[in-house]
Order: C-alpha cells, then sequence, then structure tokens
C-alpha cells in the first residue's frame, strides 16, 4: 500500500507492505535520484493479523531545494 501526496517541491508518502531486508535504502536511493531530501522519516514493523508476515510501514516528508521536473513521476519512484 503506497499514498504519495507531492506539490512541486515537497511531499508526504506513506509505505505500507511486507518487510523485506533494503526497503528503507531503496526508497531513499529513488528519492536522492530525484533531488528530494527527506525531512521527517518514521518507520514501524507490526505482525499482521493474518499469516504471521511482518508488516514494515514507513512515513515520510521530503523536500527539493528546487521545484521538480514537470515529467516527474511520483509513483514511478
Amino acid at each position: 500500500f503506497l499514498t504519495i501526496l507531492f506539490t512541486s517541491d515537497s511531499g508526504f508518502f506513506r509505505l505500507e507492505g511486507a518487510d523485506n531486508p533494503g526497503i528503507v535504502h531503496k526508497i531513499t536511493t529513488a528519492l536522492v535520484k530525484h533531488g528530494l531530501s527527506i525531512e521527517r522519516l518514521g518507520t514501524d514493523q507490526e505482525i499482521a493479523p493474518y499469516g504471521g508476515t511482518t508488516l514494515f510501514k514507513m512515513t515520510a516528508l521530503a523536500s527539493a531545494e528546487s521545484p521538480l521536473a514537470q515529467q516527474f513521476d511520483a509513483l514511478a519512484i
């Protein structure tokens, strides 16, 4: 589950899904690639109510020093 809300120079996103190694690295690498900096970042884990899988949750606020490129697609991150 991914929620993304971006303006021309900042945005909020929330990610929820099965936990696996490297999630934070993958997300932060993609943000840096597009010139975004993380202002706030929070993570949490919990056991899924069905199946016993560990769920990973991340919320973050990111910003850019200059407006994002017009072709910027937050869902492509």
